[in-house]
């Protein structure tokens, strides 16, 4: 059994191996493990796989010789795919895109560039003056449809798109507490709920959707009532009296509040003096359904 240990011995083994496979293989045959007996006199003998050494005389020696690759199999199907991975991360924002067209307007909305036609060149909130103008037919006179009740030294007022003929001296009566209302769409004139106190040479002005009756002369007084006159209702109210009585003056609304200006105090006086009268304003709250 030394001898397998000898370097030139195990030489002398490997090229009986090689030997033997190469024959092997030029016969075409598959190889794989060779059995060898070592003999005690140094002697190899090559047996069959099936066969076995003298156990009394040989070693047993077996070689694995590794013949050449064969060719490459069919590819197998393929296999299922495996399990989805976890979502990787959120990646960066991208930049913000264009603005996209602009929308219809909402309920109620004016469209920009949406073109509007006032009689001041103001321009209103959100709007801009576009430097042009145009003129309408005017400078003409119209005759209209005549008062109910012929009258002088009256005051008229316009309220809500129509014209109100208060007070005066009619052809035989002086004082008047006649009123009238004037409605411009119809050319109609329709008979109102007189005025309380009678009177001519008085003052009005319309504010806040009513009509306001200011001083004049009465049957034999010049006066400081006032008298409010509410169209919705067809009603006269006593409002707070003038501070100065007089009559021939005028008046002008702005603001929500009427102006008395001049007039006179009886005889040949006149007045420069100017009262501001501020009427009630009732404001109702309203909620959405």
């Amino acid at each position: 059994m030394h001898r397998l240990k000898n370097p030139l011995f195990i030489a002398n083994v490997v090229v009986m191996l090689l030997i033997t496979a190469s024959l092997v293989s030029a016969h075409g045959g598959d190889f794989g493990l060779i059995h060898a007996c070592v003999k005690a006199s140094g002697a190899i003998r090559i047996i069959a796989a099936t066969d076995a050494c003298d156990p009394t005389k040989e070693t047993p020696l077996d070689w694995n010789i590794v013949g050449p690759q064969g060719p490459l199999g069919p590819q197998g199907p393929q296999g299922d795919p495996g399990p989805a991975g976890p979502p990787g991360e959120t990646g960066p924002q991208g930049p913000q895109g264009d603005p996209g067209p602009q929308g219809p307007p909402g309920p109620g909305g004016v469209p920009s560039g949406f073109m509007i036609l006032g009689a001041s060149p103001s321009a209103p909130p959100d709007y801009t003056f576009t430097g042009q103008s145009f003129t309408t037919l005017g400078d003409t006179w119209a005759t209209k449809a005549p008062m109910l009740t012929a009258s002088r030294l009256l005051a008229a007022a316009a309220v809500n798109g129509k014209v109100y003929a208060i007070g005066g001296c009619g052809l035989s009566t002086c004082p008047l507490n006649t009123v009238e209302e004037y409605d411009p769409a119809t050319n109609t004139w329709t008979t109102k709920a007189p005025m309380p106190a009678a009177r001519y040479i008085l003052a009005a002005d319309g504010v806040n959707g009513k009509v306001y009756a200011i001083g004049g002369f009465g049957f034999s007084n010049i006066l400081n009532t006032v008298e409010e006159y509410d169209p919705a209702t067809n009603t006269w109210t006593t409002k707070a009296s003038m501070p100065t009585a007089r009559f021939g003056l005028a008046a002008a609304a702005v603001n929500g509040k009427v102006y008395a200006i001049g007039g006179g105090p009886g005889g040949t006086a006149s007045l420069n003096t100017v009262e501001e009268y501020t009427a009630i304003l009732t404001l109702y709250v309203h909620v959405k359904n």
